[in-house]
């Protein structure tokens, strides 16, 4: 009895010993994941750089006669459009001298008539009265001469403001002479010379009104081009000088500019797009311009892309990224979280409802993603659940994303 105890004491030990030695018997549960179906996607190719922006024009305002600013309309950074009011001169000065122009030309114009009809009455008396004209004008020319000698003795005003009024002094007592002239040939009665000379007073005189009413008229800077302020360089009531550059206005056509290398040169041609990140935030560009020589320095060509979007304003020196549109791949992606990594990239996938290990090859990362090569077109990705299974291990899909 007790060898036959001893014998199955010995038989359960034998079974239990089989049993734990040979652990393949053991039945292993499925691994629940979650997955998601891989698509193929065609994608742009591209190459990338770092671009500065600036703008494609930048138009410097200057005034055409030199004087005081009476205002000035806009503010650095401002938009403005064609034919807006930028700055203007007080032109009070010039209105008068405008004045005194027209009516210098009138008179000439009227002896110039009389010159032309033969002198009567009323002519001689009109001559008379055109003398004293000529003579009020020059006696308020020499005024405004006298006054402006004494300011600029006492450095009040610059040497071009003096030198204007005693240009305007010279001119006004010439034709206060030939004024004078005019009278006396009047008096005397009129010969073909007598005619031809007041002629002539008269187109020099219409030719000093029209010059002083241009510059009256130009006492004011517009926009010609729609665009930014970018500078002011007086304010009102500052004295600005005749063609010294007053306001800077950018053209809101923007590029920004990359120095692409010679190898890239073949990929790159006008016309292409491009996309530009700056800020963060992505907008469509376009080659309109590609050096045909490097740089000096850094051996690059240079190239320009204009930004498309015109309602955005970018600070010119701004950087930017720069993708440009080389063509079209298809490739596969997955997001850098579900990439596993033991000293070669590589994924699971399901495959006959059995953990697949896939080694990838990581061709390039966008954002969160990267394209692989390894995968094919409808695969089934492992997205969660990934660090529980090993290659050949039974899975269950609890979700499935598409």
């Amino acid at each position: 009895m007790k060898k036959y105890q001893l014998g199955l004491i010995m038989l359960a030990v034998m079974l239990f010993s089989g049993c734990a030695a040979n652990p393949s018997t053991e039945i292993r549960k499925p691994v629940s994941v979650e997955t998601m179906t891989l698509k193929v996607e065609k994608t742009n190719t591209s190459i990338a750089y770092m671009g500065i922006v600036s703008s494609s024009s930048v138009k410097k305002y200057a005034l055409k006669s030199s004087g005081k600013i009476r205002s000035v309309h806009v503010e650095v950074g401002q938009a403005v459009r064609e034919g807006d009011l930028l700055l203007e001169l007080d032109t009070s000065d010039l209105k008068f001298q405008v004045d005194a122009a027209k009516s210098q030309a009138d008179a000439a114009y009227a002896q110039y008539e009389k010159a032309r009809l033969g002198a009567q009455s009323e002519d001689i008396n009109n001559a008379k009265l055109n003398m004293e004209k000529a003579q009020a004008s020059y006696d308020y020319a020499q005024k405004s001469f006298n006054d402006a000698k004494v300011l600029y003795e006492a450095e009040a005003i610059s040497l071009n403001s003096f030198k204007e009024a005693e240009l305007n002094l010279n001119i006004v007592s010439k034709e206060l002479e030939q004024a004078k002239a005019l009278y006396q040939k009047a008096l005397g009665g009129t010969r073909p010379e007598d005619v031809a000379s007041a002629k002539s007073q008269y187109e020099l005189a219409k030719t000093n009104y029209e010059a002083i009413k241009k510059l009256y008229h130009d006492a004011a800077i517009l926009s010609d081009i729609d665009g930014y302020v970018t500078d002011i360089l007086y304010e009102a009531g500052e004295l600005v000088p005749s063609g010294y550059p007053a306001v800077l206005v950018q053209s809101k056509n923007q590029i920004i500019s990359i120095g692409a290398t010679q190898g890239d040169m073949d990929q790159i041609s006008v016309g292409m797009d491009a996309e530009v990140s700056i800020n963060h935030a992505v907008y469509k560009g376009k080659i309109i311009n590609i050096a045909q020589a490097p740089d000096e320095t850094s051996r690059t060509f240079n190239v320009d892309i204009a930004l498309l979007d015109e309602s955005r304003k970018f600070y010119i020196g701004s950087m930017g990224k720069v993708m440009i549109i080389t063509g079209s791949a298809e490739r596969i992606y997955v997001e850098i979280p579900y990439l596993l990594n033991d000293g070669v990239d590589f994924v699971y996938v399901v495959e006959e409802n059995k953990a697949v290990r896939k080694n990838i090859t990581i061709s390039e990362i966008n954002n969160d993603r990267a394209a692989v090569i390894g995968l094919y077109d409808g695969a089934i990705l492992i997205t969660k659940g990934e660090k529980q299974v090993k290659d050949g291990y039974d899975v269950e899909i609890i979700n499935q994303s598409r």
